[in-house]
Formats: structure tokens, C-alpha cells, sequence
């Protein structure tokens, strides 16, 4: 008997064990984390906290934090909001549940590697984000990092579960309904919700299931109206999730049909707070903030910045006040080399490969990062944590790549069974 079909006999004790252990790492971790920083370090969790308490008192119209009104997505401070409900707290049900959801993560890292690759791989990608500190190190703050990895990598499951042919009605709802609740998580995920129906709809579309993209739309629909209504009547015109995403739109489609509202700025939050290392500031001693000029070279050097996974030396970074200098620590480079950048020829490979193989579903998958690494270049931040989200698509494409490698090989005789399958 083999090792893979081993696996495949225990499997749920293995998903099992996957996940319990990786939500003990996590809930001590969070615990440990946040019994000594608290929140007064980070004023995002300070923002989501206060949002969330004024949605449990029934203001859905809070006006907090530096926009005067909601200026971040609703759906964390909604599921804050839940735990406030129910717990009277929000903030260590929201640790426990920010595990959970790291936990849960490992599992769905387990059945996409096996969905695309096979066991063996599944099991590499269990372990890879069991031990990956960056998966778990916003957990211990009221952050919307670990829902944004979860439905990320259930979003890459459903989807390659629909163009494996496996429940394809079921899974093409399931991503919509996916894709509508990260885009409520946080807007700047919004581009993926063409990019990834619109190829499933034309696959769907050449297997007649038309009613079912019809129903998907429906559900969009459906699902996006609430919050855009109470938009509505908070500006009085149409705002898509957040007025941030409104004036990333307005820069597409101008002015006309998506303007950007005028609205009050500078409310203080009720929590004090400091933020550490801060070296920057983000405005002219008039008060005016600064621009980016998003030349050819700055977004190609924005992009480069955001796909890297290490700052061995002194590098040069945009932000608000330009260009500054910046390096990462020895441990911290390590880990984005160790869980990132080994990974980054591979995937490279994977994606040349499966275009020379025309495995377009593959390709389609693969190309993700590096698609969220466009779109990101046009930010002024090209932060490490808005790439993390696609590390592990970069981590499938390098096992993938050595799967079909192996495969070849062991059909021409020249190599014995390979550990990938």
C-alpha cells in the first residue's frame, strides 16, 4: 500500500488533526499576542472595533475615524458586531473566531493542493500554512487579514472545482456568493469579481447552463443591494461598497457615472492610540496630501516592490512623501524567502508550462498573483500584507510544476516513484 493511498484511508483524521492543530498555534498565539500589545498599537483594530460596537447599537451611519464616515468595508465590523451580540465583547470572541478561521484555512490549503496536485502535496501545503507566521499574525488583532485568507483560498477551491467539472452549478454559486463577501471584507477585491466569473461564465455558457449563470447573477445582485442602499442614503448617489472603491472606479469610468461624494473628514477616535515606526508623515504643512505621479516607472517599480519577498539591503519604497528608503529585518527576511520567495521560480515555470500545455484553467489560476500584483501597483503602498493573500497560489503553482515534471519523467523511465505523487 502507498503512501498516498494511505492518506487518502485516513483522510478525515488527517483534516482533522490539520485543523486542531492549527487553531491551538493560533488561539495561543492570538492569546499571548494580545495580552501583551492590547490594541493600542493598531489603529485599523481600533477603527474596526468602534464601527462594530455602533453597528451593535444599531448605527449603521457611524461617524468614526478619519473619513467622518465608514470609510472601510462592513464586514468585519459586522462580524464584530455579531460577537458583540452574542458574547456582550467583542474582542475574545473575535480572537477565537480569527482562529477558527486560521484553522479552517489549513484545511481548505490541504484540499486545494489535492484537488490540483494529489495528497502528498496536500499534506506540504497543510504543513506550509500551519507553520507560515504570516498567516497567523494578524490574529491577534481585530484585523480583516484572516477572513480575507480564508475566503481567498475557498474562492480558489470552488473555482477549480468548476473548471475540474466537479459540481459545476453548485460551485459557480458558491463563488459568487464568495466573491460578494470579500468584496464586503475589503473593497480593493472587487477586480476579481470580473476576472474570475467572466471565464467561468463562458465555460458555463458552452455547457448550456445558462439558467445557472443567470441564478449566479441573482445572487450578486441580491447580495450586493442591502449595502448599496444604505449607501444611497447616507450620499445620495450610487457607492459601491466603500467611497474608496468609487474613486478607484471614478479613475476607469469617470466622473459621470461614479462620482466620488464629498464627505466630512478628520473625526477623532474615542480609543487613544500609537503607531509604531512611524517615519513618514502623509501631508504637505498645508495640509494638502501629497500625489502619486503614476508614471510607467514608478508602477512597474510599485509593482516589483509588491512581488518581492525580501529587503536583503536598503530599498526604495513609495509612499505619500515619495521614495524612501527601506529594509527588513534578518528573521523577516528569512521567513518571505523561506515561505515566499524559494517558491517564485517554480510557480514562474508552472505558469510557462501550463501555457505550453494548454492547461487554461491552470493558466487562469496561476496568473492571479501576479494580476493582483498589477492592480496593486497603482496604489502608493505596495504593502507585504496586500500580497500575502496570493502567496499560497504561488506555492500551488511550484508544486504543480514539480508534479508534472515528476510525471513526465517517471513515463520516460528515468526517474523512480517522485514524492509529489
Amino acid at each position: 500500500m502507498t503512501m498516498s493511498s494511505d492518506i487518502c484511508k485516513h483522510k478525515r483524521a488527517i483534516l482533522f488533526t490539520i485543523f486542531f492543530v492549527s487553531f491551538i498555534l493560533r488561539l495561543l498565539f492570538s492569546i499571548t499576542n494580545y495580552t501583551y500589545e492590547n490594541i493600542s498599537n493598531w489603529k485599523d483594530a481600533a477603527l474596526y472595533l468602534e464601527i462594530g460596537e455602533s453597528f451593535a447599537d444599531g448605527d449603521l451611519y457611524p461617524q468614526i475615524g478619519s473619513h467622518g464616515y465608514l470609510s472601510v468595508a462592513p464586514g468585519l465590523p459586522f462580524i464584530i458586531a455579531i460577537c458583540i451580540w452574542l458574547f456582550g465583547t467583542g474582542v475574545f470572541p473575535m480572537l477565537v473566531l480569527n482562529s477558527l478561521a486560521g484553522g479552517t484555512l489549513v484545511v481548505l490549503l490541504y484540499l486545494i493542493g489535492e484537488q490540483l496536485v494529489g495528497s502528498k502535496s496536500a499534506l506540504f501545503m497543510a504543513l506550509w500554512g500551519t507553520l507560515n507566521y504570516n498567516m497567523m499574525k494578524y490574529g491577534f488583532q481585530l484585523l480583516k487579514e484572516p477572513y480575507i485568507f480564508l475566503l481567498m483560498a475557498l474562492l480558489i477551491l470552488c473555482s477549480l472545482r468548476f473548471f475540474m467539472k466537479s459540481n459545476m452549478s453548485m460551485n459557480l454559486l458558491w463563488v459568487s456568493a464568495i466573491m460578494v463577501a470579500l468584496i464586503h471584507i475589503d473593497e480593493r477585491y472587487f477586480y476579481l469579481l470580473p476576472l474570475m466569473l467572466c471565464p467561468m461564465f463562458i465555460v458555463a455558457a458552452k455547457q448550456k447552463m445558462l439558467r445557472q449563470i443567470a441564478f449566479s447573477l441573482i445572487v450578486i445582485a441580491a447580495l450586493m443591494i442591502p449595502w448599496t442602499v444604505r449607501n444611497y442614503r447616507q450620499f445620495g448617489q450610487v457607492v459601491i461598497v466603500t467611497t474608496n472603491l468609487n474613486s478607484s472606479l471614478q479613475k476607469v469610468f469617470g466622473d459621470a457615472i461614479l462620482p466620488t461624494p464629498e464627505i466630512v473628514r478628520n473625526v477623532p477616535l474615542k480609543r487613544e492610540f500609537h503607531l509604531r515606526d512611524v517615519k513618514t508623515t502623509l501631508s504637505r504643512e498645508d495640509g494638502s496630501r501629497l500625489q502619486w505621479k503614476g508614471t510607467v516607472g514608478n508602477r512597474f517599480r510599485s509593482f516589483m516592490e509588491h512581488m518581492r519577498p525580501s529587503y536583503l539591503i536598503s530599498s526604495w519604497v513609495y509612499t505619500l512623501d515619495g521614495w524612501k528608503q527601506r529594509r527588513w529585518s534578518l528573521g523577516h527576511n528569512i521567513l518571505g524567502i523561506t515561505f515566499y520567495g524559494i517558491y517564485i521560480p517554480f510557480y514562474l515555470m508552472g505558469l510557462l508550462g501550463a501555457l505550453y500545455k494548454r492547461r487554461l484553467y491552470v493558466v487562469f489560476l496561476l496568473s492571479i498573483p501576479i494580476i493582483h500584483g498589477l492592480v496593486h501597483a497603482v496604489l502608493p503602498f505596495p504593502l507585504e500584507r496586500y500580497r500575502m493573500t496570493t502567496d499560497f497560489i504561488v506555492v500551488l503553482g511550484a508544486l504543480w510544476v514539480l508534479s508534472e515534471s515528476a510525471t513526465y519523467w517517471k513515463i520516460r523511465n528515468k526517474l523512480p516513484k517522485f514524492f509529489f505523487r
